[in-house]
């Protein structure tokens, strides 16, 4: 694990790009985002969720190997812990309780994006 601070409006990471790193909040505010389908409206990209102290962002991509599905943005000056995948297999094959915790988060976020597919048929 290691320390990264960023600066408001630094881009932690950018949709498509490699993921490489898992980060948990230690302070300041991240925004996840995402181009919106329609280039209509002013706001070019979406905010799924604005995150806090101790939230995860940036492990879909490790635990399934696969490039960004969305940015992250620091909105203030933030701290993180910053994992490697090798770093977040072993925590997950080590500490169960850690990973329920990644499960519980994976699982809150899968809800959510039911939750507007169903608003925007509705």
């Amino acid at each position: 694990m290691k320390r990264v601070e960023f600066a408001k409006g630094d881009v932690i990471f950018e949709q498509g790009d490699p993921s490489d790193l898992c980060y948990q909040i230690v302070s300041g505010k991240v925004e996840i985002r995402i181009p919106k389908a329609s280039m209509i409206s002013a706001h070019k990209e979406a905010t799924l969720e604005s995150l806090g102290f101790g939230d995860i962002f940036g492990e879909m991509g490790i635990i399934d190997d696969s490039p960004r599905s969305a940015a992250a943005i620091a909105v203030e000056p933030t701290v993180c812990a910053a994992y490697t995948p090798d770093e977040i297999v072993a925590m997950l094959e080590g500490n169960p309780k850690e990973a329920m915790e990644y499960i519980r988060t994976l699982i809150q976020r899968l809800r959510a994006a039911n939750e507007r597919v169903s608003a925007r048929k509705g």
